[in-house]
């Protein structure tokens, strides 16, 4: 349905442009099969099936970089080219769920553990800032042209393009939170969100301000000079990223604490703010625009989460923010951890 609508208002969207409205048709295309590749990493993440979907994100990311890069290399980087590889490149990642087992029906589950009218509530909860979260990092995408023209929306595509890239870790740490938040019990402790949202928070701020120091060179060695307008914008939105990973792993232990309703609530107050500010903005300042009121749609959204978690369980505010001794120590063990399955077995050389 949703596909239908922008289908139909694609000549708005284009803002007349017949070749931003056939970018806009092809990317529908890729609409449905997204969606289905979400439920295989939904059932992945259910079966904590991690290095899986982090295979399955990594590779997503890789040949997406890797094809932009193969086709600025040889000239062939445009907006058709570039539309198909960001529209069908994370679709390619769904081969990484063959490794998973076929479902099986648990003799031992009752099918009254989860009602259907509690599923529904639950999801009805949920839908509200599933939506919201939609509009917030997608719309701005969408009305671009129309508010501030196509050329200001290819500079912003490019700038959400590199912003993003720092996501991969914070949507990673965010899930397993919320499976852990929502077996509840011991794994349901709120000394372990608080470090998780700092490591996330930490991980992912390190990365933006890599990309950050290589955008003003990185930009128009892969996408040409002409797309240097682009920059102020992506700083912009790596700092966006940074500041709101906390936040985000915040809005996974409502969820999972059988609060949805918060997050959602944080979600839309932050995407009705993103809006006022993306058509006051974007007009005047173009990309800028657009990634400032993301930034300020994503700082609303992600203190809301904290503020709200903060009220509801012992977890104080602050103790989202920052680095402590002890994430340090939890990542050196984790490093050791991974070090550890890499090394072959002892004896399994062979002389």
């Amino acid at each position: 349905m949703g596909s239908l609508l922008a289908l139909l208002a694609s000549d708005w969207l284009s803002d007349g442009s017949s070749a931003t409205q056939a970018l806009i048709v092809l990317s529908l295309l890729g609409v449905v099969p997204t969606l289905w590749l979400g439920v295989l990493r939904a059932r992945a993440s259910a079966l904590h099936a991690w290095s899986v979907v982090a295979q399955e994100r990594a590779s997503s990311a890789v040949l997406r970089a890797g094809a932009i890069a193969a086709l600025a290399a040889t000239g062939e980087l445009n907006t058709l080219s570039a539309t198909v590889v960001l529209t069908f490149g994370p679709i390619l990642g769904a081969v990484a769920y063959l490794r998973l087992p076929a479902p099986m029906a648990d003799p031992e589950a009752s099918s009254d553990t989860f009602g259907t009218r509690s599923m529904f509530a639950y999801g009805s909860r949920v839908w509200l800032g599933a939506v919201s979260g939609i509009l917030l990092i997608r719309l701005d995408q969408a009305v671009m042209a129309p508010l501030a023209g196509t050329r200001e929306l290819g500079y912003y595509v490019v700038a959400v393009a590199i912003g993003e890239v720092p996501l991969i870790v914070n949507s990673a740490i965010r899930d397993v939170t919320f499976t852990a938040e929502s077996v509840g019990g011991a794994a349901s402790s709120t000394t372990r969100l608080t470090a998780a949202a700092r490591v996330s928070g930490s991980i992912t701020a390190a990365i933006a301000v890599v990309l950050a120091l290589v955008t003003p060179f990185l930009v128009p060695l892969v996408f040409g000079l002409e797309f240097s307008d682009a920059i102020p914008a992506t700083l912009v939105l790596l700092a966006s990223v940074a500041i709101s990973t906390p936040g985000s792993v915040a809005g996974a232990g409502l969820a999972g604490r059988g609060r949805p309703g918060l997050r959602s609530a944080s979600l839309a107050t932050a995407c009705v703010v993103n809006v006022i500010a993306l058509v006051l903005l974007a007009p005047i300042l173009g990309a800028l625009g657009a990634a400032l009121a993301t930034f300020v749609g994503n700082l609303v959204s992600a203190n809301l989460n904290i503020l709200a978690m903060s009220r509801t369980s012992d977890a104080r505010a602050t103790g989202f923010y920052g680095l402590r001794r002890t994430d340090v120590d939890l990542l050196r063990q984790v490093i050791r951890r991974v070090r550890g399955r890499r090394r072959p077995p002892a004896g399994s050389e062979v002389n």
